[in-house]
């Protein structure tokens, strides 16, 4: 099992998406809950977040590989599906 590096910014609409669709989906399949999410604010740690390669926030990575990046107009479904990635990229690997 891989730990995520979630990046995000404070007050972002689609980050606190992402953070509700994990804690749906850890209530769904506990076995979800044993991943690690080492949540980095891009605002304050520029000089980690420069080192990876996205343009929007959330971003999550399994092993240096992004596994997903939200996009504007991102709706909670989409989000949630694409949390669940990355979960079970983290699950895998």
């Amino acid at each position: 099992m891989a730990q995520v590096r979630f990046f995000y910014v404070n007050g972002c609409p689609y980050c606190a998406q992402a953070r509700k669709a994990r804690e749906e989906l850890i209530s769904e399949n506990p076995e979800y809950g044993k991943v690690e999410f080492e949540e980095i604010d891009e605002g304050l740690h520029p000089e980690i977040a420069d080192q990876y390669d996205y343009w929007a926030t959330p971003a999550m990575f399994v092993k240096e590989e992004k596994i997903y990046e939200a996009h504007v107009g991102e709706k909670y479904a989409e989000a949630k599906e694409n949390v669940r990635r990355v979960l079970e990229a983290a699950l895998k690997a």
